[in-house]
């Protein structure tokens, strides 16, 4: 980390390359528009799961090398490391640590690390993608109540829905501001770019990211079925990601449906020209905090047609970036995808671009100093 005079220091632990994920790019992301404002420290995992308890293929990116910028310290399975990482902090005398929240895995460990902080009168803000795990039980949601109350100095949270879970048992601030736009995505290769520019009639539907239950894939592929051949007809549903469960039964269902798929993890460059070829992106979830598939979409200039639950509804302006349904509702979903067209799609592009414009990176990483009361 390279010192400029009178800027804040400011660390930030989570995960980035090679580990794969929406928070990945996320850290990265946040952590390049710190660097224009702050002297920023990035701290990662050296091991972030144990393989026998991560569902899918890898955690990591295949071919992807570790940043030379990092300090890759924190051991999932070695609470020495823990202490260890917090030493490394505290000789670094930062203004403001920044700690990724998302699995009650990790919990422990960050709200251990918070408080140590917190007592060394180092600022710490924890930026909770969820405040618990999606499908937790009553029980983990009750531990990572009590781990997250009072641990930082304050919040950082992605949606009101968000916000309100912190309140309801929290004294400290909640900043609350939608993710930005992933900007780490790659440019769309012309091969994709030429493909969008075809005069089309059919609409192009995607839906696309890690396959999980709550994520209602099933509730799009039920709508799809309900639709009449002529129906069908109007559109090209494409199916893409990996799933960590029940992958043959998945992609024989996706064949009798004759529905486009591709059900493995995709690179950056994949998803970007994935996106750039359709004309909608479909997010059918069932529950959500938010959604990192939303800023990418829109990122390529894709509106999204998503479900009426938690954080999507701040992120998505129905009519206008994109179309809202009501969640587990196989006929409103339906009716939605039957009735698009690729110019009422193309409609949204204006108001998408605008999005973008006011949800940058540059903006997030001022307001986290901001709410931090760092001078940058």
């Amino acid at each position: 980390m390279k010192s400029t005079s009178n800027r804040p220091k400011v660390y930030l632990v989570g995960p980035v390359a090679p580990f794969r994920g929406g928070i990945a790019q996320y850290t990265e992301s946040l952590y390049e528009a710190l660097g224009k404002i702050a002297d920023t420290q990035l701290v990662s995992f050296s091991r972030q799961y144990p393989k026998a308890l991560y569902p899918g293929e890898s955690d990591r990116v295949e071919g992807a090398t570790h940043r030379v910028d990092t300090l890759y310290s924190l051991d999932s399975n070695n609470p020495a490391s823990w202490y260890a990482t917090y030493r490394k902090i505290v000789a670094g005398k930062p203004d403001l640590v920044l700690i990724n929240w998302w699995s009650i895995y990790w919990q422990p460990a960050f709200s251990w690390m918070a408080r140590r902080l917190k007592q060394k009168g180092i600022k710490v803000a924890f930026i909770c993608h969820n405040v618990y795990d999606h499908d937790a039980s009553s029980k983990k949601k009750k531990l990572a109540k009590t781990l997250l109350k009072g641990a930082p100095s304050f919040f950082i949270a992605h949606s009101q829905e968000e916000a309100k879970k912190l309140h309801s048992f929290t004294r400290e601030e909640v900043m609350v501001r939608q993710i930005p736009v992933y900007d780490l995505l790659p440019a769309p290769s012309k091969k994709a770019v030429e493909a969008s520019k075809k005069k089309h009639d059919v609409v192009n539907l995607l839906f696309i990211g890690l396959i999980r239950p709550y994520k209602g894939l099933n509730v799009l592929l039920d709508a799809y079925e309900k639709m009449s051949k002529a129906e069908r007809a109007k559109l090209r549903l494409t199916v893409v990601g990996e799933t960590w469960k029940d992958k043959e039964l998945l992609i024989e269902r996706l064949e009798n449906l004759k529905i486009e798929h591709d059900i493995r993890f995709v690179s950056d460059q994949e998803m970007a020209d994935y996106i750039t070829k359709s004309d909608v992106v479909v997010l059918p979830y069932l529950s959500a905090t938010g959604s990192a598939v939303i800023p990418a979409s829109y990122s390529c200039g894709r509106p999204v047609l998503a479900t009426k639950i938690g954080g999507l509804t701040e992120v998505v302006e129905d009519g206008k970036t994109g179309w809202l349904v009501k969640a587990n509702d196989v006929d409103e979903l339906k009716e939605k995808m039957v009735s698009l067209t690729v110019k009422n799609c193309a409609t949204t592009h204006p108001n998408i671009k605008k999005w973008v414009n006011e949800n940058s990176w540059d903006k997030m990483a001022q307001a986290v100093i901001d709410a931090a009361d760092l001078d940058a």
